[in-house]
């Protein structure tokens, strides 16, 4: 079974994605809007939201091993750590969103 990994980059009015194998092939790439209005509260969701779609779509199933759950929960710390202020409990829920 092929592995996948997924990319993020949050701008000011777009979110691009990007379902990727673990060697580096492009699967799928897509954006979304970046809801910045209450402080950006909607941003992780929509994020986990748009993966879950994504993935259902492409009936790929994602398991919450120890390298993806680790790898993104690292993703939002570095979040944390440069000027995006969520919330631990917002980052934790949004990565629960993505893994289950």
């Amino acid at each position: 079974m092929d592995k996948y990994c997924i990319g993020i980059d949050i701008g000011g009015t777009t979110v691009k994605l990007g379902l990727f194998l673990t060697d580096g092939t492009v699967v799928d790439k897509w954006e979304i809007p970046t809801r910045t209005e209450n402080n950006g509260d909607q941003i992780l969701p929509d994020i986990a939201a748009s993966i879950k779609e994504k993935m259902a779509e492409k009936a790929t199933q994602v398991k919450e091993d120890a390298v993806f759950s680790i790898l993104l929960k690292l993703f939002f710390i570095f979040l944390m750590l440069f000027g995006f202020a969520f919330e631990y409990a917002a980052i934790n829920n949004a990565a629960g969103e993505i893994l289950n």
